[in-house]
């Protein structure tokens, strides 16, 4: 889902904050969020409330079933805690991290098509139906680097169940960059 954001508002705030947004986007944000809560009330909730019944009537059988629940529940809500969150992270100077930045997520990522801003560089691979789509940006304030990660579906809206994944890629792409910092 490509979407324009205000780079110094998202700088100061830690999270990318978009700008312009249409009718559509709202109800994308509306459904993302609905869905969300969905997924931890039966991920969460639902499985608490069972595990209560379960310890007041001593009868313990499928527990383990009922607690495999949690998993996408609590990966839910890790990913809204962490939705358009930016990562900061030291470099050089502008120019430098710039380059470094390009260099690494064409490695990454295998593609040429990163677009370039004055402040922001992002890169965009569109989903196809074997395929989540993914979104980079990377927004630069002095020696600053922010970065953030999106993964979305063929209709636009946003994997939640992927981010600890994506911190996983964003920790290894912040380790590369340290490391192309200091050859």
């Amino acid at each position: 889902m490509r979407v324009n954001f205000d780079i110094n508002k998202s700088i100061d705030s830690g999270r990318l904050r978009p700008q312009n947004l249409v009718l559509t986007d709202y109800f994308t944000i509306g459904l993302y969020i609905f869905l969300a809560l969905t997924f931890i009330l039966v991920g969460v909730v639902f499985p608490t409330a069972l595990i209560i019944k379960m310890i007041n009537t001593d009868d313990f059988t499928g527990i383990w079933i009922i607690s495999l629940f949690y998993i996408p529940g609590l990966l839910t809500a890790y990913g809204l805690i962490n939705d358009n969150r930016l990562r900061r992270f030291k470099g050089k100077d502008l120019g430098t991290n710039k380059q470094i930045m390009i260099s690494l997520i064409k490695d990454r990522y295998k593609s040429e098509l990163i677009y370039e801003g004055e402040k922001m560089i992002s890169y965009y691979a569109r989903p196809n139906f074997w395929s989540f789509g993914t979104r980079v940006i990377v927004c630069f304030s002095q020696d600053n680097i922010f970065i953030n990660i999106s993964r979305f579906n063929q209709n636009g809206l946003k994997s939640f169940f992927h981010q600890p994944f994506i911190d996983g890629t964003v920790n290894t792409i912040i380790r590369d960059f340290n490391i192309k910092v200091r050859t």
